[in-house]
């Protein structure tokens, strides 16, 4: 059973402040976002941004048995601090989501050309090929995580789209089933 369109999951509420802006853009066909309207611009640097969204699961992937590496190089970019925080996080949920015991997580943030570059590498459950290009749209959930427990609501990752997107930027995935994924977000450099 899918949801109407337009409306808005239910968020818990350690969530709800940073989500609800998003949760209306989504309604509104993120127009909002990407006008700017919920993106505040300043010029920061990302690896502290990354650093401190990150803090809060340093705890919760050593509990689920999972190896943690976080790899940082000074980078400047122009962006919403919050904003940025909560593509860190999605990403991050999703990893710790979808990757077993055992497995390990890395979280990257450096340079590649003329670019700032974001990366969420997992050895998790992977995406099948034909998956690929639905994971990025709203509400969509691919067939593992609609059987999982942990399933999401399917907004994460195009949260994920659309706050980089209003960055200006692009988020593009690899993956392979049984072998894991690696997300990058690529912003434009301050």
């Amino acid at each position: 059973m899918g949801r109407e369109p337009g409306t808005c999951i239910s968020c818990p509420q350690r969530r709800a402040t940073s989500v609800q802006p998003i949760c209306l853009a989504a309604r509104a066909g993120n127009s909002a976002l990407r006008s700017g309207l919920l993106v505040k611009k300043a010029p920061l640097e990302l690896s502290s941004v990354a650093r401190t969204a990150a803090l809060k699961y340093v705890d919760l992937f050593q509990t689920n048995g999972l190896e943690f590496h976080q790899e940082f190089e000074p980078v400047r970019v122009r962006g919403d601090e919050n904003r940025l925080e909560q593509i860190v996080d999605n990403l991050l949920s999703n990893a710790l989501r979808y990757t077993e015991r055992g497995g390990r997580v890395t979280l990257r943030v450096g340079r590649r050309e003329d670019k700032a570059l974001l990366e969420v590498e997992d050895t998790g459950i992977g995406i099948p090929p034909n998956e690929l290009s639905d994971i990025f749209r709203r509400f969509w959930r691919g067939e593992k995580s609609r059987s999982r427990v942990t399933g999401g609501a399917g907004i994460g990752l195009a949260i994920v789209r659309d706050l980089t997107e209003a960055h200006d930027g692009q988020v593009d995935v690899d993956s392979t089933p049984g072998r894991g994924s690696s997300f990058r977000v690529s912003l434009p450099l301050a």
